[in-house]
């Protein structure tokens, strides 16, 4: 269920319009929580990219709303939102997610982001482990 159904009964319109601006030009944001932060990655809880996260709790996870925080961001908080504030938690969520398309789509060209850096391989190494041993787990029982 979306987060704009959660929040009470709203008419078919303003439903539609809610799910419309939710997370409306944050892809690499929604990414990020959906992959990584909803899945309990490991990835999150790595050194290397603590303040990364640190920076995303404080901005968004903190808000009461975060899934409008474009439209209720105050100025300067909505330059927060370039890419460039959180390159390898980005980098890192779309290979994620590039790999379960791939996963999902046996007929799709499903297009991988370019993953060069040594850190970024590492992590997402760790976030597949991760998810490899959790299936295991959950098949076992």
């Amino acid at each position: 269920m979306s987060a704009c159904k959660e929040k009470g009964n709203l008419s078919i319109v303003a439903s539609y319009m809610c799910e419309i601006l939710a997370w409306s030009e944050m892809t690499v944001f929604f990414t990020i929580k959906e992959m990584l932060h909803a899945t309990k990655s490991p990835v999150l809880q790595d050194m290397f990219i603590q303040h990364e996260v640190r920076a995303i709790k404080k901005k968004i996870d903190n808000s009461e709303y975060p899934q409008f925080f474009r439209y209720f961001c105050r100025g300067l908080d909505d330059m927060y939102l370039e890419r460039e504030n959180f390159p390898v938690l980005a980098l890192v969520a779309e290979t994620v997610r590039s790999d379960e398309l791939r996963a999902s789509s046996s007929e799709q060209v499903v297009a991988q982001p370019m993953v060069s850096s040594g850190n970024v391989q590492r992590l997402v190494r760790r976030h597949r482990s991760y998810v490899a041993l959790r299936k295991i787990k959950s098949t076992a029982q």
